[in-house]
């Protein structure tokens, strides 16, 4: 079983509790095969998913909600998502290199360094600037200057 497998995990590499990683980072697992494997791979994906999102607020205008979102972050809070945007892409990497390279021990190391991130500040600014970007999009109004085209 997944859990009796974690638990002999967990108690090794003092791993979080499997069933709130799987609450939070919203995955199932049904096979206890390559375990630490596939929780990090379900990680890691949820990681990839927050990237692209702080990526579309932070970088170029190629879409037409980008060009409007990031209007409504300040400078300073732009800088702030790029430095959770560079954790972020630190952590996605390091799992590819885990991917590559496999070892156990380290693989158990990256889950408790994603889950001390997650737990220290990364959630509830994500969170946050979700709200932010949400309660923009309620308040938003165009202006007859930001329809004008600029090709």
């Amino acid at each position: 079983m997944v859990n009796d497998k974690w638990e002999i995990l967990r108690a090794k590499y003092q791993l979080p509790d499997i069933n709130r990683l799987k609450q939070v980072f919203r995955f199932e697992i049904d096979s206890e095969d390559l375990l630490l494997e596939k929780v990090r791979d379900n990680i890691t994906d949820k990681l990839a998913f927050f990237s692209r999102m702080v990526e579309h607020m932070i970088g170029s205008a190629e879409n037409f909600c980008c060009l409007y979102e990031r209007a409504m972050l300040t400078k300073k809070e732009k800088s702030y998502l790029f430095q959770i945007y560079r954790r972020l892409q630190s952590l996605i990497w390091e799992s590819n290199y885990l991917s590559v390279i496999y070892s156990e021990e380290r693989m158990a190391h990256w889950i408790q360094k994603v889950w001390r991130l997650w737990n220290n500040g990364m959630e509830k600014d994500l969170s946050e600037y979700c709200k932010k970007l949400s309660s923009g999009w309620i308040e938003f109004e165009i202006k007859s200057r930001d329809t004008l085209y600029h090709g």
